[in-house]
C-alpha cells in the first residue's frame, strides 16, 4: 500500500519497477516526510525507498552525459540525459542526503567520492564495499567489492588496486533516479542507481 502522502502517484519505471509515491514537487527543497527521507528536485519528489536510502557519491562526482561530456552530480538536473551501458537514460529525480556525516571511500587512489553501498559493475556482475547495505538500500544483490576485480569503465575496464576509506566525512551526497537503464557512469565507472 502507497499511503505516505495522499493521493500518491504509482509510476511504472520500466523494467517492472514501480514507484510508490513519487508527485509533483511544489519547488526546490528538501524536507522530511512519512517515507523517512523527502528530496524536492523541483519535477518531484521522491520519499525514501526499499529498506534505507541510498547515499551514495560526493557532490563533486563526475557524471557521464548522453554526449560523453562531464557534470558535476551536483549540478545535473531532472531532465538531463545521462550515458548509460547501451544507450542513455533521463535523469527523473535526484536523490539529495543531508542528514548526517558520510564515510566515503576512494578507489586506485581516486579522491574518495563513493559510500560503502554504492554497487560497480565488474566483469563477474554487482560488487560493492558492503553487499549488504546494497541490498538493504538499493533492493540489488551484490558480492563483496575485492582487489583484482575488474571495474566496468566508460573506456572498458579497469583492475581494482586500492580501496581506501577517507580520514574525514562529508555532509552532502547524491543519487540519481533514472528512466530507462537504471545505470550511469560516475567517475568513470558504471554504477547501479537502485533497483
Amino acid at each position: 500500500e502507497c499511503d505516505c502522502l495522499p493521493n500518491p502517484s504509482w509510476v511504472d519505471f520500466g523494467y517492472g519497477d514501480i514507484a510508490c509515491c513519487l508527485v509533483p514537487a511544489a519547488g526546490p527543497g528538501t524536507g522530511s516526510g512519512a517515507g523517512g527521507n523527502e528530496t524536492n528536485t523541483g519535477n518531484y519528489v521522491t520519499l525514501g525507498s526499499f529498506g534505507g536510502n541510498p547515499n551514495c557519491f560526493i557532490g563533486e562526482t563526475l557524471i557521464t552525459m548522453e554526449d560523453e561530456s562531464n557534470k558535476r552530480i551536483d549540478e545535473v538536473k531532472v531532465g538531463d540525459i545521462v550515458k548509460s551501458e547501451i544507450n542513455t537514460s533521463t535523469i527523473i529525480s535526484i536523490d539529495v542526503h543531508n542528514e548526517k556525516e558520510y564515510v566515503v571511500y576512494s578507489l586506485n587512489n581516486s579522491k574518495a567520492f563513493v559510500t560503502e553501498e554504492h554497487p560497480f559493475k565488474t566483469t563477474i556482475g554487482w560488487k560493492s564495499i558492503n553487499p549488504v547495505e546494497t541490498f538493504k538500500k538499493h533492493g540489488v544483490e551484490s558480492n563483496v567489492l575485492e582487489i583484482g576485480n575488474l571495474l566496468i569503465t566508460k573506456e572498458g575496464t579497469e583492475e581494482l588496486k586500492t580501496i581506501t576509506e577517507s580520514s574525514t566525512t562529508v555532509d552532502t551526497v547524491y543519487n540519481l533516479r533514472l528512466y530507462n537503464e537504471l545505470v550511469y557512469y560516475a567517475d568513470g565507472f558504471l554504477v547501479h542507481n537502485a533497483k
